[in-house]
């Protein structure tokens, strides 16, 4: 898991606001040299300026995000825990495994034996921010699916909160598990990217779950692997 990095803003100058206007004629030597002491600290910060910001240049700001995190479960599930609901008589399972991965040698391993057509199963991990800040929260992960089709696929469960779900009731559905191909057999490794807005509580916690909500009766099995967060703040 990669640390969290600081928020970093680069500004540029912006014209014409606060800073010293574009000069008509430079002053020679002479002119310069025949000017009160107290005005060469002024003009060398003034072409400091000129050379940063340039007189025809727009303001510029570039943001980089405050948290970038990863996770491919080379350690186990990695501080992710595993939950499940709405089972009935069915069954589940969440683990790490070697069977497939696209970042290293495994991947997060879900199954679900599903005879009511309601059950879910997810992952959650806690993360650590700046307390009562609005965030914007790009998730994406690799996600290994014998879907193949729309019709028959499975709900995603991603779900990015202020608190852990408890039920199933506070978790939030998007997309579903089809790999988009035309044909397709077994499973497939694809990309799923989400971006979700997002405030911490006063504690600076925000709680990511991802998973599969088996919308109909059968037995069915997916891997997570190279799951990536970037929280960038928006306040």
């Amino acid at each position: 898991m990669s640390r969290p990095r600081a928020d970093v803003a680069i500004f540029r100058l912006p014209r014409d606001r606060g800073g010293p206007p574009c000069p008509r004629r430079p002053r020679s030597p002479e002119e310069t040299l025949a000017l009160p002491a107290r005005w060469y600290l002024p003009l060398a910060l003034a072409a400091a300026a000129w050379a940063t910001a340039g007189c025809d240049r727009s303001p510029e700001a570039v943001i980089v995000p405050e948290f970038d995190l990863s996770y491919s479960f080379e350690s186990e599930l990695e501080g992710w825990t595993p939950s499940a609901a709405d089972l009935g008589a069915g069954s589940w399972a969440a683990e790490a495994s070697t069977e497939r991965a696209t970042q290293g040698t495994r991947s997060a391993r879900l199954s679900l034996a599903n005879p009511g057509g309601a059950g879910k199963v997810w992952l959650t991990r806690e993360l650590e921010l700046t307390p009562e800040k609005d965030y914007t929260a790009q998730v994406s992960f690799d996600l290994a699916t014998a879907d193949h089709g729309v019709a028959d696929a499975w709900k995603l469960i991603l779900t990015v909160r202020p608190t852990a779900p408890g039920s199933a009731s506070a978790l939030d559905f998007q997309g579903d598990t089809s790999s988009g191909l035309a044909t397709g057999t077994g499973p497939q490794w694809v990309e799923k990217r989400f971006v979700v807005p997002v405030r911490t509580d006063e504690e600076g916690l925000l709680y990511l779950s991802l998973g599969v909500w088996g919308t109909t009766p059968g037995t069915r099995t997916y891997w997570l692997d190279n799951v990536r967060v970037l929280l960038t703040r928006t306040d």
